[in-house]
């Protein structure tokens, strides 16, 4: 939350782009390995894509929304396969592969930032525009003004009198670091999803490619 979704998404899709697209074009194997390591640890990154759209989908859709996202998520995998096959030389392929990773920048410039975000941040103004115009759009209100848009406006002022008195967001900031000395649960389990995620990723952009 220091940072939001969209900024992370950007910077994730770029250099997981540029990356692969200097694979192509190494021939030191130190620089390769690097080059392959950047691809994967801005995967990481690039998961707040999921993080994000689970965010601005209601509890009635959730769960259909996160079986969506995880088969593109598997379609993805098997794209690099079928470029293989299509695909003979190395470096058309890892360009192929450099150039659809950029259709993630959809993302980017075609969805709102995270509301969460915006009101952690007190970004009282973006979120109600965010929230009436997405109103609006799902049919749930003609226009920004009537009284659907006052409703949410008002909770809206409920909730920044609440987070005024303290109740509702802390004054602290929050870092990588408090993933490991918060609790002994929460740094096992941010141990045990980095070692989880390194070998997923580890699959996806060592072996599929080679």
């Amino acid at each position: 939350d220091n940072y939001g979704r969209k900024c992370p998404i950007l910077l994730a899709t770029i250099v997981a782009s540029g990356s692969c697209f200097l694979s192509a074009y190494i021939y030191s194997y130190n620089l390769y390995v690097v080059s392959r390591f950047l691809s994967a640890f801005t995967e990481m990154a690039q998961m707040n894509a999921f993080v994000l759209i689970m965010e601005f989908v209601g509890p009635k859709y959730r769960e259909r929304a996160s079986l969506s996202t995880g088969l593109t998520t598997s379609l993805g995998g098997m794209v690099p396969s079928l470029f293989a096959y299509l695909v003979d030389d190395y470096q058309k392929f890892l360009l192929l592969l450099a150039f659809t990773n950029l259709l993630g920048l959809n993302i980017y410039f075609f969805c709102p930032e995270s509301i969460r975000y915006l009101l952690s941040q007190n970004e009282k103004e973006k979120v109600e525009e965010i929230l009436l115009d997405l109103c609006v759009k799902n049919g749930k209100m003609k226009n920004k003004d009537d009284k659907t848009g006052e409703a949410l406006r008002l909770h809206l002022e409920e909730f920044e009198n609440d987070n005024d008195d303290g109740r509702v967001a802390e004054d602290k900031k929050y870092s990588i670091l408090d993933l490991f000395t918060t609790s002994p649960s929460m740094r096992k389990a941010t141990i045990l999803n980095m070692m989880l995620w390194g070998i997923s990723q580890r699959e996806i952009f060592v072996k599929i490619p080679n």
